[in-house]
C-alpha cells in the first residue's frame, strides 16, 4: 500500500545477509525476546525504510521501530507511550509510512485517539515528534479526523514561473481527511508546513464532490516535472488520478479504473488497495479489484494508461484463481532491465504472494508468481494467516559500496494468526547466487 524507497549503500550496508537462493523467513517482534522485543500483538501496519521498520503495536497503541545492526534486529517503542520529545500518551501507530528525506530519516502515523497526522524524525541523534494536521491551526490546517494512512515522498516544485530550472525540493505528504471524505496535502519547505485539500470536496479540473483518498499512494519519483498520486474514491468504487504541473501550478484530476470504459478498464469496486512506481515508459500502478478478488495493474503506455487483471484469475507462470490482490506494495530500483516485484495477499489461501517482472520496458508480459509465505516451502514458512499487510524494500548487500549495485529483495509482514511481525528476504552473500 506504501511506496518503499530503497536505501543508500552507506546504511544499507548492515544489511541482512542470507545463504542460499530460495526465499527465507524469520520472525521480527511479537513472540518476545531480547533485543527490545514484546510480546503484543504487531505489525498490522508497517513500513520498511532500508533496514529501519515502523509498525503499529495493537496491543498497546504504540508505533514501535525495529532496525538491524551487526547484533542483529534491535527494537524500540518511538511513540505512544509517553515521554519526551514531543511524545504523547495515545493510541498512535497504525497508518505508518517512512522515508529518508536526504539523510533525515522521517515516519508518518495516525494518531487514532485524537484522529490526527503525527511525525517523527530523528535528528541530532534523537528522535522528534509533532503533531502535523488534524487539531487545527495555521497553514490550512483542519480540526477533522485525517491521517489514517498516508504516503510521502519528496518532489519538485517551481520557484520562478519564468525560469524552468528555477525549483526547489519538498516534502509532501498526502492523506485522507475521512471526517470530510477529502485527499489532502501537506508540504513541508524552509521549515515551515502548508496544507491543502487536493479532491473530495468538489470543484474544478476534473474534482468530485465523494469520499476519496482512504488509500493512496504517490509515484515516488524526484527528478520530474508532475505530481502524481493514486488513491481510492469510496463513493463509486474507483480508482482514481491526480497530476499537478509544477509549470503552471495545476491539478488535473480523473477516474482511472472502475467505471468501464476502454483499454481494459472494468465495472467494479477497484483500487481499496494501490501501490505505485515509475517504470521506463511511465508510471505503473498496481491495485485490488474487490469485485473480482484480482491484482490488476495500470501502465504508462506514452499516450494512457493501459489497464489488465495480473492475477487471481487463473492462467500460467504461477498465476492461480483467488481472491487476491489487496495491500500490494511495489518494489523496484528504477532500472527498466532489473526485477519489478509486488507483494500482496491471496485472501483465498492466506498467503503472502509476490508476481515478479522479469525486466524489459514493457509490463504487459514476462510475470511470474508464487506464494512467499503462508505454506510450506521456503526456509521458515509457516501455514499462518500471513501477508494482509506488507511493506517491501531493495537492500544494497554488504560490500558494495556503489548506489548501483547488486540489491535483493526485502519484505516485512503481518501474521494475522499469531499477531507477529514477520520478514522474508531473497539473496545470497556476495559471490554467491543473484536474489
Amino acid at each position: 500500500m506504501r511506496r518503499i524507497r530503497s536505501l543508500a549503500a552507506g546504511i544499507a550496508l548492515v544489511a541482512l545477509v542470507a545463504t542460499g537462493c530460495g526465499w527465507q523467513i524469520e520472525v521480527v517482534d511479537g513472540a518476545g525476546g531480547g533485543g527490545g522485543r514484546t510480546t503484543a500483538d504487531v505489525g498490522s501496519d508497517v513500513a520498511m525504510v532500508g533496514s529501519h521498520a515502523f509498525y503499529y503495536d495493537a496491543t498497546n497503541g504504540n508505533l514501535r521501530h525495529a532496525y538491524y545492526t551487526v547484533a542483529g534486529w534491535q527494537h524500540e517503542v518511538l511513540d505512544g507511550a509517553g515521554g519526551s520529545n514531543g511524545r504523547i500518551d495515545a493510541d498512535v501507530g497504525s497508518g505508518v509510512s517512512g522515508m529518508f528525506d536526504d539523510t533525515t530519516l522521517r515516519v508518518f502515523y495516525y494518531d487514532a485517539t485524537n484522529g490526527n497526522l503525527r511525525q517523527g524524525y530523528f535528528a541530532g541523534g534523537v528522535w522528534h515528534f509533532e503533531t502535523i494536521d488534524g487539531q487545527g491551526g495555521a497553514g490550512g490546517r483542519v480540526d477533522a479526523d485525517v491521517g489514517m494512512e498516508n504516503t510521502a515522498t519528496t518532489q519538485l516544485r517551481m520557484i520562478d514561473p519564468l525560469d524552468p530550472w528555477s525549483v526547489e525540493r519538498v516534502l509532501n505528504v498526502y492523506y485522507p481527511d475521512s471526517e470530510n471524505g477529502d485527499l489532502r496535502l501537506a508540504t513541508y519547505s524552509e521549515g515551515a508546513w502548508d496544507f491543502e485539500t487536493l479532491d473530495g470536496a468538489g470543484g474544478s479540473n476534473g474534482r468530485i464532490d465523494a469520499d476519496v483518498g482512504e488509500s493512496v499512494s504517490v509515484l515516488d519519483e524526484l527528478f520530474t516535472f508532475h505530481w502524481e498520486v493514486f488513491y481510492y474514491d469510496a463513493t463509486n468504487g474507483d480508482l482514481r488520478y491526480g497530476r499537478y504541473d509544477i509549470g503552471t501550478g495545476t491539478w488535473e484530476f480523473r477516474t482511472l479504473d472502475g467505471s468501464g470504459g476502454g483499454s481494459g478498464r472494468v465495472d467494479g469496486d477497484v483500487g481499496s488497495d494501490v501501490s505505485a512506481t515509475s517504470h521506463s515508459s511511465g508510471p505503473a500502478v498496481f491495485y485490488y479489484d474487490a469485485t473480482n478478488g484480482n491484482l490488476r495493474s495500470a501502465t504508462w503506455n506514452g499516450s494512457d494508461f493501459v489497464l489488465t487483471t495480473l492475477d487471481g484469475a487463473g492462467g500460467g507462470a504461477g498465476r492461480i484463481s483467488s481472491d487476491v490482490g489487496s495491500a500490494p506494495d511495489v518494489v523496484f530500483s528504477g532500472f527498466s532491465d532489473e526485477p519489478l516485484r509486488v507483494f500482496y495477499y491471496d485472501a483465498g489461501n492466506r498467503d503472502l504472494r509476490v508476481g515478479v517482472h522479469n525486466g524489459g520496458p514493457s509490463l504487459k508480459s514476462g510475470w511470474t508468481f508464487e506464494a512467499v509465505d503462508g505454506r510450506l516451502g521456503n526456509i521458515g514458512a509457516t501455514t499462518n494467516d500471513v501477508g494482509s499487510n506488507s511493506a517491501g524494500a531493495l537492500i544494497q548487500r554488504p560490500g558494495d559500496y556503489i548506489d548501483w549495485g547488486p540489491q535483493d529483495p526485502h519484505v516485512l509482514y503481518y501474521d494475522r494468526t499469531k499477531g507477529e511481525l514477520r520478514h522474508a528476504w531473497k539473496g545470497c552473500k556476495i559471490g554467491g547466487c543473484a536474489g
